[in-house]
């Protein structure tokens, strides 16, 4: 034993191997994208709602596109999003037009940006969703707000509101140019207008408006459109004329600022854009390169009157640069394409996605960009079904409108099939060559030559619910309807097969009649009787829509909904989760599209959904990435374990990578090192043992990636000084995010320092604020790029020059690609603190700290942050160890984006005791972490993520108990139902040393030793090992190791790995 070293010499040695550097390529290090978690790569294009000019500078346009902000430098010609992580659907954009880079975006709330969109804060909330805002020109001009039913005024910049009409509908607001500067109103029962900022209002026209727009010059010219005409008056509203008539719906009339002889309409059901060149007087179509087309929004440029944008209701922003006499579409950047179906040839990995307004789009590099097919005419209803050929992958079939078209170039081009009801589903049968199956509602029909000719026998069916199913290695085609699951030979014969309403089937191709499918009620199942009877395998509270299954190796199951991206690598009994389902903050949301690509060492998943456009692609890399890595001989060390908890030997590959992404080289380093762990074996290191040639000490710097994980295998890291004065630990695990949020820099007397790692292999755009207790900005945001592989590491105090980040502060980090990172806190030298990364998409209305003690021997600070963008409230309870309260229930307010401290010395009670924290709030969703301290903050620090939801099997990668430092282990049971914990202590070698059985009550928590719970490890010398926990109800649990003098102490977060 080597006195203090013991608990952090990591006592398993291996040499390690020089791998050359196509090695590494192969690995793929660099070629990776959306590592682990999803990244829009959908085609280009998407409803754009609103799009306008900025009136300060004429390169500069914006718009909103399926509610998300855009901006444009290059007059429209390029778009890139603006950071927003809202929970509202935006419907207009805004440009301030007294005050340079002001915007406003209008939604639900009203947000202001001051900065040309990098930031936003709330400006004000409605009740009802704000349609459109003006603002009258000059300083200090009124601000006018139109809801569906209701005009607000404010005359303090948007700060207080005041209604000031009220009718049934209300369609449009305008202003009349100056001197007049009247404003109007158009509503379903006519035109109004007020000459005094809406304390009185005059009606000028009866006839309902739906558009309204005045002359930028003459304030009597008005224009309104009304249900198929447009109406001009020159004088006032006095007298109208009918100018143009038309059944299309006019969406939005724009005149030229520079030129208002010109007039521009949007028009919606595919009828593109009509112009007068003659202030509204005449009127003709300006449709070149918009057919068919449907233009939600028009702007025209303040300082060239040719350039015009037009935002479509699906295919994205025009651009005309001749006054409207010609369009070119000009949409690169804006990824919002609403996506109904996609495939993946897999043979030549081509991906397919069906948009419904521009047919098939193809993309050979896994949507990095797209090639839209040849459709021969714009469609106006959804698709609903793409299907590849099974003997011909270059034949493709897709249903849009109902109607069946198909390629014979892999989808180049396309042409209507004769088949001639409105089909929901088209299936190529892969039993016979030519054959394809076409599904009504209620009836399927069959074809023998690709479609050209269908047959007329058909039976009637209850209505389908999912998709149907054929088996290559069956007679038979199951068909899931709302009256239970059929099965048929042909389409004139069918018999109820099982009661159950499936909603999705799959198929084992190992094994005849074994079937998996998602029941309409919730959950997988499993049919070994061909559909005769079925078994639930699980998932049973989980929102879940698809099935895929590896056609290589059967055994491993992907179930996908809302919930999340499920795998399972046994057939069905155990699950893990991999990545996030759908946004939380998208409401009324359904999957549309699904597909995996399983045929790889990585496998790729493309998804979509009906309320969150864009196709969302994710590359699953079984990798662990430890975003820290520091190691400097007498100063400095981080060390890794990892435990096998796997049948098989796993591989490890370990690559130290600098901020660049490449493989850290130079004198004295060995990199990457190659690690083989045995069944059930158990290895900690440090970064010197790893990456050190012996007898030498680098200096290493960057981060680390863990490759051939699998899922068998767990792990954490460490930070520690040489003294261990500085000691933490952190999870080591594959998780990534493109939102993060810090939410603990520390006190006055410590330093915050941010690293960030980019597992991918497209370059990362990031945006790095500082944010206040009440969420608002505390400084200028940072604006950084890291390269593929690569690091950025900076602390607070460097990114945002001498502003001071006080406790309530916190950092949130919003990216284009998903990342890992920590917070790492360090105070002189004496001790140090590892706070994880936590992911915006993953907050939760239910949390808990499992180890929360007040007293004078220990402080604890918990920080939680509210990641939505509207305010709430927090509920805390202090629960002891019997789960009876300790102090009294508090609820506390915090605001939007906003950020609340709860210490132990002046929230509860003094002295009140150690036990857990249950935080409620059942309004917004929050996230947050727990801080451990001696009360002179000169001993020890150690942090721990908030735990969201409880497990059933968890697993601590490390443990150490010798007669001078200690283990401990805290176990919650939230729930309703008593719990049945097995606590198993594993050596380094994978052999059981103690297995002890613990039953915990409703509410309570089990606090001890590792030797008191297992009495028979006392007195042994354990420097190495796991703990798994396993429990037959979800539970909470972390754990504690240090020496018994408490010098310095590291909080271990568990692993869940069910």
């Amino acid at each position: 034993m080597r006195g203090r070293e013991v608990r952090l010499h990591w006592m398993s040695r291996r040499p390690a191997l020089l791998l050359p550097v196509a090695l590494l390529q192969a690995l793929g290090l660099s070629l990776s994208a959306g590592v682990n978690n999803w990244t829009n790569r959908g085609p280009e294009g998407g409803g754009v709602e609103s799009v306008c000019f900025d009136p300060h500078d004429p390169s500069i346009c914006y718009a909103v596109a399926s509610g998300r902000p855009y901006k444009s430098t290059d007059q429209g010609r390029t778009w890139g999003p603006l950071p927003f992580d809202g929970d509202i659907r935006n419907s207009s954009i805004v440009s301030d037009p007294v005050w340079p880079h002001h915007l406003y975006l209008v939604g639900s709330r009203i947000l202001e940006s001051n900065d040309g969109g990098a930031s936003w804060e709330p400006l004000a909330t409605f009740q009802d969703t704000v349609r459109e805002l003006v603002i009258e020109p000059g300083a200090g001009g009124a601000f006018y707000a139109r809801t569906a039913a209701s005009v607000f005024a404010s005359f303090d910049h948007g700060r207080t509101w005041r209604m000031i009409l009220s009718e049934t509908y209300i369609d449009d607001i305008a202003l009349t140019s100056e001197p007049d500067s009247s404003l109007l109103v158009g509503t379903s029962s006519g035109l109004y207008r007020s000459a005094d900022q809406g304390a009185h209002w005059v009606k000028i026209s009866s006839e309902p408006v739906i558009v309204v727009v005045a002359h930028p010059e003459k304030p009597e010219t008005i224009l309104i459109s009304t249900p198929g005409n447009i109406l001009r008056t020159t004088d006032g509203g006095q007298s109208w004329d009918v100018k143009l008539s038309t059944p299309e719906g006019i969406e939005k009339m724009v005149f030229s600022s520079r030129d208002p002889t010109k007039v521009y309409a949007a028009i919606l059901r595919q009828a593109g854009v009509h112009r007068s060149t003659d202030e509204g007087e005449t009127w003709s179509e300006s449709t070149s390169s918009l057919p068919g087309l449907s233009v939600y929004s028009i702007a025209s440029d303040t300082s060239n009157p040719a350039l015009l944008l037009a935002g479509t209701i699906a295919s994205g922003v025009f651009r005309s640069e001749d006054g409207g006499a010609t369009w070119t579409a000009s949409s690169m950047g804006i990824r919002q394409a609403v996506i109904e179906d996609v495939e993946i040839d897999p043979v030549s990995k081509i991906v397919y996605a069906v948009n419904w307004a521009r047919g098939v789009f193809r993309s050979a590099n896994f949507g990095r960009s797209w090639l839209p097919g040849t459709m021969d005419q714009a469609r106006t209803y959804a698709g609903l079904d793409l299907e590849i050929d099974k003997h011909n992958p270059s034949v493709l079939y897709v249903l849009l409108g109902g109607r069946l078209y198909r390629s014979a170039d892999a989808g180049q081009n396309w042409s209507q099939s004769s088949f001639p009801y409105e089909a929901i589903y088209i299936k190529s049968d892969p039993r016979v060559a030519g054959r394809v199956f076409a599904f009504t509602s209620q009836h399927f029909f069959a074809s023998l030559d690709y479609g050209d000719t269908w047959t007329t026998d058909t039976m009637r069916l209850p209505s389908l619910i999912g998709p149907p199913l054929i088996r290559a290695d069956e007679d038979r085609i199951y068909v899931p309807t709302n009256a239970g699951l059929y099965v048929s030979k042909d389409t004139v014969s069918s018999r109820l097969l099982s009661p159950y309403l499936m909603t999705e089937l799959a198929a084992d191709p190992s094994a005849p009649g074994h079937l998996y499918g998602i029941r309409l009620s919730g959950g997988v199942f499993k049919s070994t009787d061909r559909g005769e009877s079925w078994t639930v395998l699980g998932l049973q509270n989980e929102d879940l829509s698809r099935l895929a299954i590896d056609p290589n190796s059967p055994r491993v199951v992907i179930a996908f909904g809302l919930s999340g991206l499920w795998r399972s690598l046994d057939s069905g009994k155990n699950w893990k989760r991999l990545a996030r389902g759908g946004r939380a903050a998208v409401t009324y949301n359904r999957v549309t599209a699904f597909a995996a690509d399983l045929s790889g060492p990585n496998p790729r998943f493309f998804a979509a959904f009906s309320n969150d456009p864009g196709l969302q692609h994710l590359e699953y890399h079984s990798s662990f990435f430890i975003p820290r890595l520091r190691s400097v001989a007498g100063e400095q060390e981080t060390g890794v374990a990892l435990a096998n908890r796997g049948a098989e030997p796993a591989n490890l590959t370990l690559t130290a990578l600098d901020s660049l992404g490449l493989p850290l080289q130079g004198p004295g380093i060995r990199n990457p090192s190659v690690l083989t762990l045995n069944p059930g074996e158990q290895k900690a290191l440090t970064a010197r043992e790893l990456f050190a040639k012996e007898g030498e000490s680098p200096e290493l710097t960057g981060w680390i990636r863990v490759d051939g994980a699998g899922d068998a295998v767990t792990g954490f890291f460490s930070a520690f000084s040489a003294n261990l004065e500085i000691f933490d630990t952190g999870e080591a695990s594959g998780k990534t995010a493109s939102t993060l949020v810090f939410d603990d820099l520390g006190s006055s007397n410590e330093t915050a320092e941010i690293w960030l790692a980019n597992p991918g292999g497209d370059e990362a755009a990031i945006m790095i604020e500082l944010r206040d207790a009440d969420g608002r900005l505390a400084a200028e945001q940072v604006n950084e790029r890291i390269p593929p592989g690569g690091l950025f590491r900076r602390t607070v105090k460097e990114m945002f020059g001498t502003t001071t980040a006080s406790a309530k502060s916190y950092v949130r980090v919003v990216a284009d690609q998903p990342l890992t990172g920590l917070d790492f806190l360090a105070a002189s030298g004496r001790r140090g603190a590892i706070v994880g990364p936590k992911d915006a998409g993953e907050g939760a209305s239910l949390l808990y700290s499992p180890q929360f003690a007040a007293s004078p021997e220990v402080t604890t600070v918990v920080n939680l942050v509210n990641l939505d963008t509207k305010p709430g409230a927090i509920r805390v309870r202090l629960l002891g160890n019997n789960g009876a309260v300790l102090a009294p229930e508090r609820e506390i307010s915090i605001g939007p984006l906003g950020k609340v401290v709860i210490g132990s010395s002046d929230f509860f009670p003094a002295e009140t005791g150690a036990g857990y924290l249950e935080i409620r709030s059942p309004w917004v969703s929050v996230t947050g972490s727990a801080r451990f301290g001696d009360p002179e903050g000169d001993r020890y620090s150690a942090s721990l993520p908030l735990v969201t939801q409880g497990a059933r099997e968890l697993v601590f990668s490390h443990l150490v108990s010798t007669s001078q430092y200690f283990t401990g282990l805290a176990i919650v049971n939230g729930g309703p139902s008593t719990a049945l914990v097995t606590i198993e202590v594993q050596g380094a070698d994978g052999s059981v040393l103690a297995v002890h059985d613990e039953e915990i009550e409703p509410g309570q928590r089990r606090s001890r030793l590792l030797t008191e719970y297992c009495p028979q490890l006392a007195g042994q010398t354990l420097t190495a090992g796991l703990i798994r926990v396993v429990s037959d109800q979800p539970i909470v649990a972390f754990a504690l190791f240090g020496p018994n003098d408490l010098s310095s102490i590291a909080a271990i977060p568990a692993q869940v790995i069910r």
